[in-house]
């Protein structure tokens, strides 16, 4: 199994045991908290994720052909999402990116279930801009 699955298995044992949609609202929250402040320099609009809902500043980069990944948002439940992107895709092989199906992790954690249509569309642009990253800079 490769390391991003192995994160992965991680988050969704933690989703587990949440059993309504106030505790996984309030556990995005939490883990939010733990999400890394960005640069300032990087709050700009050269980073800035078009058609969010919330501002959200993404900043990727590449090294050893690992993924590095900052991001920033003031708002909470986005917040909470980037520290769950962050965390899976950061310092994880480009080729195990290119082959993720993060579909399936949105699934298996319920994110489906209790997102609005507007978060999960803001989640599935940043998800889709990271493989694009991968695709015109490392392939």
């Amino acid at each position: 199994m490769n390391f991003l699955l192995k994160k992965e298995k991680k988050l969704i044992k933690k989703f587990f045991y949440l059993e309504s949609l106030e505790e996984k609202y309030f556990f995005l929250i939490k883990i939010g908290k733990l999400l890394p402040l960005l640069n300032k320099k990087y709050l700009i609009d050269k980073y800035l994720i078009n058609n969010c809902q919330s501002k959200i500043w993404l900043k990727l980069n590449h090294k050893n052909n690992k993924l590095i990944i900052k991001a920033y948002t003031e708002a909470l439940i986005p917040r909470g999402l980037l520290f769950l992107i962050t965390r899976i895709f950061s310092n994880s092989h480009t080729k195990d990116v290119l082959n993720y199906n993060y579909y399936l992790f949105i699934k298996k954690i319920g994110l489906n279930f209790f997102l609005s249509p507007l978060r999960s569309n803001g989640l599935l642009i940043i998800l889709n801009q990271i493989k694009f990253y991968v695709l015109k800079n490392l392939i």
